[in-house]
């Protein structure tokens, strides 16, 4: 008795642990970075035109997080995530923060996983520009190959001498095959 409550008690926690509330709680909440700034994901604070173009920037520049719709940014997403993170960056700029604290505080909250293009140094940036280095290297290690062959070719066409068309050589040749035969 005691093994089968054991056995059903397992059971009902995996899956719970697979069930949609709790990957939920797994989920990076667009609210935690709203702190660090000291404003409010519920509410907008008054706000200039340029303002709300400089958080329009912002937002092209963080990606949603949200785990059921496709990657999209914040400025131009439609799902909760981007809507709390267009207030949160909005009163962020409205406390006079400005675009690389912004950008910068959600890549420390969320990880590089946030960032709509990697970052400008380091190992991201080699790993960026690292296959259109490979692809310009190899364009012109096939174009180098090529005229290579193609000079070869030449040089092989050149060096092939001409048959002999002379008439007595012709006739002793003739004779020759003739005795060994």
């Amino acid at each position: 008795m005691m093994k089968g409550m054991k056995r059903s008690f397992l059971l009902m926690a995996l899956v719970l642990a697979a069930s949609p509330a709790a990957r939920a709680a797994e989920e990076p909440s667009p609210t935690e970075v709203a702190p660090r700034f000291g404003v409010s994901a519920s509410e907008t604070l008054a706000s200039t035109p340029d303002q709300r173009a400089t958080s329009r920037q912002i937002g092209l520049r963080i990606l949603s997080l949200c785990p059921n719709c496709p990657r999209s940014n914040v400025s131009d997403g439609s799902c909760y995530w981007s809507r709390i993170s267009r207030v949160v960056i909005l009163n962020a700029v409205v406390r006079g923060y400005d675009e690389e604290t912004i950008v910068k505080t959600y890549n420390e909250v969320y990880g590089p996983q946030v960032l709509a293009s990697g970052t400008e140094r380091g190992l991201a940036m080699a790993a960026w520009i690292f296959p259109y280095v490979v692809g310009v290297l190899s364009f012109l290690a096939i174009l180098l190959l090529g005229r290579r062959l193609k000079r070869r070719q030449a040089l092989r066409e050149e060096k092939v001498p001409e048959p002999v068309r002379d008439a007595a050589a012709q006739a002793e040749l003739a004779a020759e095959l003739e005795a060994l035969e």
